[in-house]
């Protein structure tokens, strides 16, 4: 099945978030999930799943990982499996940054959910960032 449009543009501004805040606005090394991207270009698997963006190029963190989320998608076991694994990805490395990109009506859920995995997996010390205030 295709990419939804709400989630194409979630992950387009999730990479646009993460090459102005956090890669001094270069793409360099950012790798995007995206169907036009070339797979040379595309972030890997992590370990089963392959997130939306996936840097080890920033100066503040060793490790960045993005994910974009419709409401729907929060709501599914794939979903939960799916951050778990990034975020013990994340986890294995000094400093690393797990950002999550929803719909501005699943922040709350978005936050109750990530919490509650990284209690879950003993991933709390990993950097979390949930971006607001997103159309849907």
């Amino acid at each position: 099945m295709g990419e939804s449009k709400v989630h194409g543009r979630l992950v387009s501004i999730l990479s646009d978030w993460v090459i102005m805040e956090l890669l001094a606005g270069q793409r360099n090394g950012l790798l995007i999930d995206d169907v036009d991207e070339r797979p040379a270009g595309r972030p890997p698997q992590v370990p089963n799943h392959r997130p939306d963006i996936y840097s080890k190029s920033s100066k503040t963190f060793e490790v960045i990982l993005g994910e974009a989320k419709t409401a729907e998608d929060l709501l599914t076991r794939h979903t939960e499996g799916q951050i778990s694994e990034f975020l013990q990805h994340c986890s294995a490395h000094k400093s690393s940054l797990f950002v999550l990109a929803v719909p501005w009506y699943s922040t709350k859920l978005a936050t109750r959910m990530l919490r509650r995995i990284q209690k879950r997996n003993g991933t709390e010390a990993v950097t979390t960032k949930i971006l607001e205030k997103l159309p849907g």
